[in-house]
């Protein structure tokens, strides 16, 4: 079995055979990385080190699987089977707002509307050549109404 881990203070994301991370700890070779992972070299305190670590996801059947899986976790923080198991397309956190704050929404959506506006003619000096859009609005089966982000484009 492959566990995937991410090294807490280098921050880097490593295939590891699962019996290298134990109890928040992951052992390392100091050298011959590759051929020590492939072989699955037990580790010991004079070819090793230990770093701090997270596991991203455990019991990866076969080192061609956790490889494809290391891809993902290079972009993510969170792993888990059963991400795996799912779509691989991503999917955006929409913010839901119930429609008793209709009204509180359309003021601070006013107000963001004309805090851009300015922003955007002072960063790019000539504000004719841009449009802001207002985000669509979509209510949900709930009666739920979801935002989505204001979006600056060049005109075409």
């Amino acid at each position: 079995m492959w566990t995937i881990v991410c090294f807490i203070e280098e921050d880097c994301v490593e295939i590891v055979p699962a019996f290298w991370f134990k109890n928040g700890l992951c052992a390392w070779p100091k050298k011959n990385v590759k051929k020590n992972v492939n072989q699955r070299t037990n580790p010991n305190d004079i070819e090793f080190n230990y770093y701090k670590a997270r596991a991203l996801s455990k019991d990866i059947e076969s080192l061609q699987v956790a490889r494809s899986r290391l891809i993902r976790a290079e972009e993510t923080s969170e792993l888990s089977s059963y991400d795996f198991d799912k779509s691989t397309r991503r999917k955006r956190h929409q913010k839901h707002i119930s429609s008793d704050d209709e009204s509180e929404c359309d003021y601070q959506m006013k107000s963001l509307n004309s805090k851009t506006k300015k922003k955007s003619d002072s960063k790019y000096g000539n504000s004719s050549q841009f449009v802001l859009k207002d985000p669509p609005v979509f209510q949900n089966n709930d009666g739920k109404f979801i935002l989505d982000i204001f979006i600056l484009k060049e005109k075409t």
